[in-house]
């Protein structure tokens, strides 16, 4: 590949604009009902299990349109 053509190693965004990132590793990383999950067999401070990384102000709320309907 062509190293720097995008320019990105020099790229500095703001730190507003910055997510947050995780690394990972030895696992599975899927969606399930609108919820980003990672199963993991374990690594480096983190240990077995399935975890869940929710997006959104509240994921457990998950409106429809029956609840649209309800709030006129």
């Amino acid at each position: 590949m062509l190293k720097g053509r995008l320019g990105l190693e020099t790229a500095r965004p703001p730190h507003a604009d910055r997510h947050g990132l995780m690394w990972l590793s030895r696992g599975n990383l899927y969606v399930e009902d609108g919820t980003l999950r990672f199963r993991t067999t374990g690594m480096d401070g983190l240990e077995s299990g399935d975890y869940a990384l929710p997006y959104g102000p509240d994921p457990q709320r998950r409106r429809t349109r029956a609840h649209l309907d309800d709030d006129d």
